[in-house]
């Protein structure tokens, strides 16, 4: 979730449609629906960038027909974003209070929220998948972080892990804490 903050903030930082950017609660509750749904299929960061990742390409199917269509719903089963018939909006529903719409000014500005999330879920998706490709080769890497989040932040993030390899300490685990009284 972090990531995909940063790099929305990055790519929309001192644009005309900055104010349009996608809100943070609506990409928390995105990813935390597909972390959620597929429980148990990745067994780390990468594997749920995957994940997400794919899930992300699907959501991105729901502007191919055009943001300014009549009715878009995303899956049968899975109704997280609906833009609804008739110039009526579009609906994101909180999962923690299903009477709160989250995308409740999407249709303003003549839908350009909506747009930015578009706009936003396809350079993110080539983003992750630019990292995902050269994520063995830290060359590459700084490549795609300089270009998706800046040079600033990609030295820092490498100014980082350099200084973490050469402290990192491992400690062995001999006896486990028990969250019960034997």
């Amino acid at each position: 979730i972090q990531v995909l903050k940063r790099h929305r903030d990055y790519m929309f930082a001192g644009k005309p449609e900055e104010h349009y950017k996608p809100i943070s609660i609506i990409i928390t509750v995105i990813v935390s629906k597909i972390a959620e749904k597929h429980n148990g299929r990745f067994s780390d960061t990468e594997g749920l960038l995957k994940i997400v990742l794919e899930e992300l390409k699907d959501y991105h199917k729901l502007d191919s027909i055009g943001v300014d269509s009549d009715f878009l719903q995303f899956g049968e089963d899975r109704r997280l974003i609906v833009k609804k018939p008739r110039a009526e909006g579009w609906e994101i529903k909180n999962p923690v209070n299903p009477e709160e719409n989250l995308a409740d000014r999407w249709a303003e500005d003549d839908n350009a929220r909506a747009k930015c999330f578009f706009k936003w879920l396809k350079n993110v998706e080539s983003f992750m998948e630019s990292l995902l490709i050269y994520s063995t080769k830290e060359a590459d890497v700084r490549q795609v972080l300089n270009q998706y989040y800046g040079p600033a932040l990609s030295r820092k993030v490498f100014d980082r892990i350099t200084s973490q390899g050469s402290n990192t300490n491992v400690t062995e685990i001999r006896h486990t804490p028990k969250p019960y009284h034997a």
